[in-house]
């Protein structure tokens, strides 16, 4: 009881000597707003208007430290620390010209500066219309931001205003498929995904990455205060003509969130299956699937392994008027028209099992599950495959045989995968020497025998001249340029499904679906390497399981 009363008037005290020095930053202010002849403003408390705080984006107030919060007639009146503040002064002109408003700085404290950037997560919300507009010039865009090099140059010496402009562009200029933003205790490290493996690009600042965070969040709907839990949002974009789709998460780290955008183009949304890199006994595999009015194709591989890209390839080949097609995705990557697509949602409680159920009863021919990740779902989907519809999904495994071991591991009944399954892929991306820089190559003691021992394999005597990219501009000195898929595939037959009935081990089930000709993922990528397409190097890493 004593202990309560000291931490009372602890609590008591504190409070007093926090009022006391608020009430003091006031009056000096006011003190100084007077000497150089300023109107005053204490923002705390004021009832702010959202209309009127939005006309500075998040970012801006932030960075100019500087809040609008009342409007008379065309006449904003400005809080701020420093109204003689150029970059103020500046960007008050701009607005003005645009928009035809009149602007009035006037003089606050630092507390209530700081209180005005509280207001902006509770009173502004982007909406969906929100789209990024890059103001990067055409000519900028070819002739600078495409090159690495430049584009870190660039983003040394931006505005912060402009750093995310400069980063989207550099991105689709450089291919990247992500863009990840890692704060750490004294700057942050931006780094693109190009081809499946991570760039550095270039450091930045602390206080450029907090404005640059804050522009990220605001275009992608999240909310601004929230540092402790991670976030998921999107945002549109238009690049150079360009209209990109942009996937935003962030994970809290010990020195603020970690952001990663993934970049979704429209034109990949009519991706056909021969543009992927399929050989053609892959293509037929799955053109004989996918002819048969029910069954079950698996594709399996790792997260970026072109899984999801594969289904998309496979529905636009399937879209037809005649058919009703319905997926369940986490999340919906890219909007084909003529079909019904629904996005998982755990925290409204609609899962994978639950969505399917709904989309049974909406009378699908084909449906499409992003993912089967447990029992539920994985026996609803065999269930609906078994009763007249086509099913589409991803496992998350290393090879074709592993899939169906794997539905065993789920608990799966082994007679429901007995004339269920059509067609079970396997595949990876590995990247495509660059044609601008391609020269021969010599392979090392342990690419000689691996090669060696496939060429003798499929009786072939004489090995093949091998090639690598040597660097250059036009691949961002990597040597490679692109990616295309290497797969393996296999449709079960009486023997496999056998074994699957005994119970088979995945050794036993891959064993003999070598021996009845299977090709795995890494002959595959060997027959690319032989073709010129490849390294040895790029499959080997890809391959490493086998």
């Amino acid at each position: 009881m004593a202990n309560q009363k000291k931490e009372n008037k602890k609590s008591l005290l504190e409070q007093t000597l926090s009022a006391s020095r608020h009430q003091q930053e006031e009056q000096e202010t006011l003190k100084k707003a007077k000497t150089l002849g300023l109107s005053y403003v204490n923002i705390i408390g004021f009832p702010v208007n959202s209309d009127t705080l939005s006309i500075f984006p998040t970012e801006k107030a932030r960075e100019l430290q500087a809040i609008p919060y009342i409007e008379v007639g065309n006449n904003v009146r400005i809080a701020t620390t420093d109204p003689k503040n150029e970059s103020l002064t500046t960007y008050l002109e701009g607005l003005k010209q645009k928009n035809k408003l009149q602007f009035t700085p006037v003089l606050a404290s630092r507390s209530s500066i700081n209180y005005g950037l509280s207001l902006y997560e509770g009173l502004i919300r982007p909406t969906v219309k929100n789209v990024e507009e890059i103001t990067i010039t055409k000519k900028e865009y070819q002739e600078e931001i495409k090159d690495l090099k430049n584009l870190k140059s660039r983003l040394d010496t931006s505005s912060t205003t402009m750093i995310l402009d400069i980063l989207l562009a550099g991105a689709i200029g450089s291919r990247a498929s992500d863009i990840h933003i890692v704060p750490y205790k004294n700057d942050a490290i931006i780094r693109f995904r190009i081809d499946g493996v991570l760039h550095d690009i270039s450091r930045i600042p602390k206080e450029k990455y907090k404005n640059l965070s804050s522009r990220i969040k605001f275009l992608s709907n999240m909310k601004m205060g929230e540092e402790y839990l991670p976030q998921d949002g999107r945002f549109s974009s238009k690049i150079a003509g360009k209209n990109i789709d942009l996937r935003v998460s962030t994970l809290p780290t010990l020195h603020g969130d970690s952001i990663v955008a993934r970049l979704l183009e429209e034109k990949q949304k009519s991706i056909r299956l021969e543009e992927l890199g399929f050989n053609p006994e892959s293509l037929e595999a799955i053109d004989r699937a996918i002819k048969k009015p029910a069954g079950l194709i698996l594709n399996t591989g790792p997260t970026g392994s072109g899984k999801t890209t594969t289904l998309y390839a496979i529905i636009n080949k399937l879209n037809s008027r005649e058919v009703k097609i319905v997926t369940l995705e986490d999340p919906v990557e890219y909007q084909i028209e003529g079909i019904d697509q629904t996005q998982i949602d755990p925290r409204h409680d609609l899962d994978f099992a639950k969505g399917l159920r709904a989309a049974l009863r909406q009378d699908p021919d084909i449906i499409m599950v992003g993912e089967i990740r447990d029992f539920e779902t994985a026996s609803i989907s065999l269930h609906a495959a078994l009763t007249g519809h086509l099913v589409l999904t991803t496992l998350h495994t290393n090879n074709a045989p592993a899939a169906l071991v794997r539905l065993l591991d789920m608990r799966i009944r082994p007679f429901l995968l007995v004339g269920s399954i059509n067609l079970a892929i396997a595949q990876r991306l590995v990247r495509l020497i660059c044609p601008e820089c391609k020269k021969e190559h010599n392979p090392t003691r342990y690419e000689k025998t691996v090669l060696e021992n496939y060429l003798k394999k499929i009786h072939i005597k004489k090995m093949s001249q091998l090639y690598k990219g040597g660097g250059c501009n036009a691949c961002n000195n990597t040597g490679y340029f692109g990616r295309t898929a290497i797969i393996e595939f296999l449709e079960p037959g009486e023997k496999i499904e056998k074994l699957i009935v005994e119970g088979a081990t995945q050794t036993k089930v891959e064993k003999e679906a070598i021996r009845l000709g299977m090709k795995t993922m890494r002959e595959d990528g060997l027959d690319k390497v032989i073709a010129g397409q490849t390294t040895m190097a790029e499959v080997l890493r890809v391959t490493s399981e086998y």
